[in-house]
């Protein structure tokens, strides 16, 4: 699933709004562990352009 997400990320990396519509139903999806290494891929890959946008949303998911 993991693989999956970041095929998706990749592909609407795009559009701020797309992106982040797709790591919130990424986070909802995968298990924690793997939350971490998606948070670590997407902060390694799209910082620049979602830095901020990545760390609320995986904040606001898990603290759900």
């Amino acid at each position: 699933m993991l693989k999956l997400c970041k095929i998706v990320l990749r592909k609407v990396s795009f559009d701020h709004y797309l992106f982040q519509k797709e790591l919130i139903k990424s986070i909802k999806w995968i298990n924690k562990a793997e939350a971490k290494i998606l948070k670590n891929w997407c902060l390694k890959n799209y910082s620049a352009q979602y830095g901020e946008m990545i760390h609320e949303t995986f904040e606001a998911i898990r603290a759900i």
